[in-house]
Order: C-alpha cells, then structure tokens, then sequence
C-alpha cells in the first residue's frame, strides 16, 4: 500500500510538472506599444519563475522602429526591482501577481496559452487593466 502511495504520488507531480513546462521559455510582446518587456518563464520542480527583461537589442530595434518617440535607455533591461510572485498554475492557465511596494502599485496578471501553445495572452487586472499577447521567441 505505501508502495503504491508512492508511485501515485511520484506520477502525479511529473504530470503536473510535464504539463506546466508548456509555459516555460521566452516570450515577447507581439505589440510594444503596449509594453517593452518580454517575460522569460522557467519551470523547476514546480517552482514557477517569471523575469521581466528587455535587451539592448530590444531598444535598437524599437528606437529605429519608431524614431519619432523618445525611449529611455534604462528601461531596457532586467527588472530585478518588480517581482512577479505565481499565486496559480495549471496546464492550462498561470496567474501572478505583481506588487511594487515603493508606490503601492499592484497588477493582477492571469496568463493563458493559445491552441498551438505559440502565443501567450496576458489579461491585467488592478492598477493597470488590459491584455497584451506574447509570443514565443525562436
């Protein structure tokens, strides 16, 4: 009997964690009007990670893009200062929350993937509320 507690449990945490790996990996804005920061998801032992960044090449291609807009050059890279804690996940949805305890300003996020796992919709809710969709860098 504890043998078979044991196996079941064993497999249970490698399904939940097979099914949670869909989320894992680089994921950029498909519109930067809407935000710079693409997301870098890691998954291990179903300890969920999530790292705001944007690159200096990030900055190259947006500045030549839109030359008429201003871009501060600081923003472009990791967000150690925000920390995206996950409240939820599942195969199919993954949830955060974000708290910046400088200003008070706090965002809900509930992440869903797409049919054929290649884009990534991210609903907000709280201080700032709308959708911004990612997709899965190559």
């Amino acid at each position: 009997m504890k043998n078979l507690f044991i196996t079941t449990f064993l497999l249970l945490i490698t399904f939940i964690s097979k099914a949670q790996e869909q989320f894992s990996g680089n994921w950029e804005p498909v519109n930067r009007e809407l935000t710079i920061y693409s997301k870098n998801i890691n998954i291990l032992l179903g300890d969920v990670i999530i790292w705001s960044y944007a690159t200096k090449l990030d900055w190259i291609n947006d500045s030549s893009k839109n030359p008429e807009k201003i871009f501060d050059k600081s923003a472009y890279k990791l967000r150690d200062d925000i920390y995206e804690q996950v409240t939820y996940v599942d195969n199919a949805v993954l949830k955060s929350v974000v708290y910046n305890t400088k200003n008070n300003w706090k965002v809900f996020k509930e992440y869903k993937l797409s049919k054929n796992k290649q884009k990534l919709v991210a609903n907000y809710s709280g201080d700032w509320a709308g959708k911004v969709v990612y997709q899965r860098k190559k």
